[in-house]
């Protein structure tokens, strides 16, 4: 028997697909969903166009809930030096990642970042 293959993205199927998204599942694991039954290339493609961001794995985009107090202290760093929240919270993630003892610094738990 061969495997069926969808013709075309349904709203349904968008939407499945962009939920699996959403959850955290990968390009590979949302096309062998039943329901999706598509190629990886394919969902893929769909997803982009749909614009739904992959969060985590292998993207390096991750989905994190802040409370308003943090979400103001990136907009304002944001506003001071003319970038977007979003600008100003990757740029201060890129410099933590980038220097292990500013890391291990902030989480000051006295666990060193091999």
């Amino acid at each position: 028997m061969t495997k069926r293959r969808y013709d075309r993205w349904t709203p349904e199927r968008t939407a499945r697909a962009a939920f699996l998204a959403g959850r955290g599942h990968s390009h590979a694991e949302i096309a062998a969903d039943p329901a999706i039954d598509a190629s990886e290339p394919s969902v893929k493609m769909m997803l982009s166009r749909v614009g739904v961001t992959m969060m985590g794995g292998s993207s390096g985009d991750y989905a994190i809930r802040l409370p308003p107090s943090t979400m103001k202290t990136f907009e304002d760093a944001g506003r001071a030096r003319q970038m977007t929240t979003d600008k100003a919270f990757r740029e201060a993630m890129r410099t933590l990642a980038s220097d292990k003892s500013l890391l291990d610094n902030v989480f000051d738990d006295g666990v060193t970042t091999p």
